[in-house]
Protein backbone atom coordinates (compact mmCIF):
# COMPACT_ATOMS: atom_id res chain seq x y z
CA UNK A 1 0.00 0.00 0.00
CA UNK A 2 1.18 3.44 -0.86
CA UNK A 3 1.32 6.16 1.39
CA UNK A 4 0.31 9.77 0.26
CA UNK A 5 3.56 11.36 0.35
CA UNK A 6 4.76 8.42 -1.21
CA UNK A 7 2.50 8.39 -4.32
CA UNK A 8 3.23 12.21 -4.53
CA UNK A 9 7.45 11.60 -4.54
CA UNK A 10 6.55 8.80 -7.56
CA UNK A 11 4.38 10.84 -9.33
CA UNK A 12 7.07 13.78 -9.04
CA UNK A 13 10.11 11.35 -9.92
CA UNK A 14 7.67 10.46 -13.12
CA UNK A 15 6.79 14.50 -13.95
CA UNK A 16 10.42 14.83 -14.15
CA UNK A 17 11.83 11.60 -15.87
CA UNK A 18 8.79 12.62 -18.49
CA UNK A 19 10.28 16.50 -19.15
CA UNK A 20 13.93 15.13 -19.59
CA UNK A 21 13.05 13.18 -21.92
CA UNK A 22 10.67 15.40 -23.64
CA UNK A 23 13.47 17.67 -23.40
CA UNK A 24 16.19 15.12 -25.14
CA UNK A 25 18.16 15.38 -21.31
CA UNK A 26 20.04 12.49 -19.53
CA UNK A 27 17.90 10.28 -17.88
CA UNK A 28 18.00 11.84 -13.81
CA UNK A 29 20.38 10.25 -11.00
CA UNK A 30 17.62 10.07 -8.30
CA UNK A 31 18.47 6.90 -6.80
CA UNK A 32 22.51 8.37 -7.05
CA UNK A 33 22.03 11.49 -5.35
CA UNK A 34 20.48 9.81 -1.45
CA UNK A 35 22.57 10.41 0.77
CA UNK A 36 22.37 9.61 4.76
CA UNK A 37 21.38 11.81 7.44
CA UNK A 38 22.38 11.90 11.02
CA UNK A 39 19.78 12.57 13.06
CA UNK A 40 20.43 14.63 16.61
CA UNK A 41 17.99 15.19 19.55
CA UNK A 42 15.43 18.38 19.19
CA UNK A 43 16.95 20.50 22.85
CA UNK A 44 14.14 22.60 22.95
CA UNK A 45 11.57 20.43 22.93
CA UNK A 46 10.43 19.60 26.30
CA UNK A 47 11.17 16.43 28.05
CA UNK A 48 13.37 15.33 25.74
CA UNK A 49 17.56 14.39 26.26
CA UNK A 50 18.73 15.48 30.29
CA UNK A 51 17.77 18.45 31.85
CA UNK A 52 19.47 21.81 31.48
CA UNK A 53 21.32 23.05 34.27
CA UNK A 54 19.71 25.52 35.88
CA UNK A 55 21.99 28.39 35.17
CA UNK A 56 22.07 27.54 31.86
CA UNK A 57 18.14 28.34 32.05
CA UNK A 58 18.12 31.21 33.56
CA UNK A 59 21.25 32.43 30.80
CA UNK A 60 18.75 31.75 28.09
CA UNK A 61 16.15 33.20 29.72
CA UNK A 62 17.66 36.14 30.78
CA UNK A 63 19.25 36.79 26.74
CA UNK A 64 15.17 36.28 25.58
CA UNK A 65 14.09 38.87 27.90
CA UNK A 66 17.10 41.26 26.85
CA UNK A 67 16.65 40.69 22.93
CA UNK A 68 12.79 40.99 23.55
CA UNK A 69 13.33 44.37 25.48
CA UNK A 70 15.60 45.44 22.32
CA UNK A 71 13.24 44.36 19.82
CA UNK A 72 10.55 46.63 21.76
CA UNK A 73 12.85 49.54 21.94
CA UNK A 74 14.19 49.55 18.45
CA UNK A 75 9.85 49.37 17.44
CA UNK A 76 9.20 52.17 19.48
CA UNK A 77 12.20 54.64 18.01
Amino acid sequence: METPIQREIRRSCEREESLRRSRGLSPGRAGEELIELRVRPVLSRPGSGTPLPRALERARAGAKMQRDIEREAHRQA
